[in-house]
């Protein structure tokens, strides 16, 4: 498994754990995706890269294309310093 392979299954697990101990979290259900990754417009570019190799492990792992969005929605996964992470 590559270095970043490893680090992304382990911060997915991180959330997953984190989010299991209230309730259950669907990313992605029969194929599609339930959630969104969210990120500020001006975000640096780590957290723009960090956003894509989720998106693609996401893809990779579940054949379901998460989208990228820069407004906050109802069910995202939220990266980087913006005021809905704060808020988390």
């Amino acid at each position: 498994m590559d270095r970043n392979r490893y680090w992304m299954t382990y911060c997915l697990s991180i959330l997953v754990l984190g989010a299991s101990s209230t309730k259950a979290l669907t990313l992605v259900d029969r194929g599609t995706c339930t959630q969104a990754i969210y990120l500020g417009e001006d975000a640096p570019e780590s957290v723009q890269a960090a956003a894509n190799d989720l998106r693609r492990y996401l893809l990779d792992v579940s054949g379901a294309d998460v989208p990228i969005v820069h407004q906050p929605a109802e069910r995202m996964i939220a990266l980087g310093d913006t005021a809905a992470a704060r808020d988390a």
